[in-house]
C-alpha cells in the first residue's frame, strides 16, 4: 500500500470519528430537548417526571415506566431487587401481563399472565442445552416442552399438578418410550 493510500485512510478515519461524535452529540441535544419540551422535570433524588414518563433509579423497582393518561403504569423497565434487568408490560387494570428478563433466576425468562396477574406460559433457558416452555391454567403446571441436558422431553400434569405422563420424543425412526 502506498504511504498517499495510507495518509488518505488515517484522514478518513479521523473524519469519520469526528462526524460520529458530531452525531451524538445531535442525538443528546434532540433527547434534551424532547425531555424539556415534554414538560420533564426533576427534584432531588425523585429522579424526572413527565406526564406520561417517570425516571427514576430506586434498587428493586422500575427505573423507567411509561404511563398513559389515567397515570396508569402500561409500560416498564429497571432492575429487580437483585440487579437485573426486566421489562414489564401492564393491561389497562394495572395488571402486570408480560413480562421479560431476568425474573426469577439468572437464567433469561419471558413470562405472560392472566389478568390476575398468574402465569399461564413461561419460557426460559438455561445454557445451550437446557431450555422450556410451560403451560399453566392460573393454577397449576399443565404441560412442559423443552430440552433438558440435551434431551427432548414433553411432560403432561393432571390437574393437581402431578406429572402424569413424560415422553421423549422418537429420534431417527425409533419408537416412542415413555421415560420414567
Amino acid at each position: 500500500m502506498s504511504v498517499e493510500l495510507q495518509q488518505r485512510i488515517e484522514r478518513l478515519e479521523k473524519e469519520r470519528w469526528i462526524y460520529l461524535g458530531l452525531g451524538a452529540l445531535a442525538v443528546l441535544a434532540g433527547l434534551l430537548g424532547a425531555l424539556l419540551g415534554a414538560g420533564i422535570t426533576g427534584k432531588g433524588n425523585q429522579g424526572l417526571r413527565g406526564q406520561n414518563l417517570e425516571l427514576r433509579a430506586v434498587a428493586g423497582e422500575e427505573a423507567f415506566a411509561i404511563k398513559d393518561t389515567a397515570g396508569k403504569v402500561v409500560f416498564s423497565v429497571g432492575l429487580g431487587k437483585d440487579g437485573l434487568p426486566h421489562l414489564h408490560f401492564y393491561d389497562r387494570k394495572g395488571e402486570r401481563r408480560q413480562s421479560m428478563g431476568f425474573l426469577a433466576t439468572t437464567d433469561p425468562e419471558l413470562r405472560m399472565a392472566d389478568e390476575k396477574g398468574k402465569v399461564l406460559v413461561q419460557m426460559f433457558a438455561k445454557d445451550s442445552t437446557s431450555a422450556q416452555l410451560t403451560f399453566h391454567d392460573g393454577q397449576a403446571l399443565r404441560e412442559s416442552v423443552g430440552l433438558i441436558s440435551g434431551n427432548p422431553k414433553v411432560e403432561i400434569y393432571d390437574f393437581s399438578g402431578k406429572k402424569a405422563t413424560s415422553a421423549l420424543p422418537p429420534i431417527a425412526g425409533e419408537a416412542v418410550t415413555p421415560a420414567k
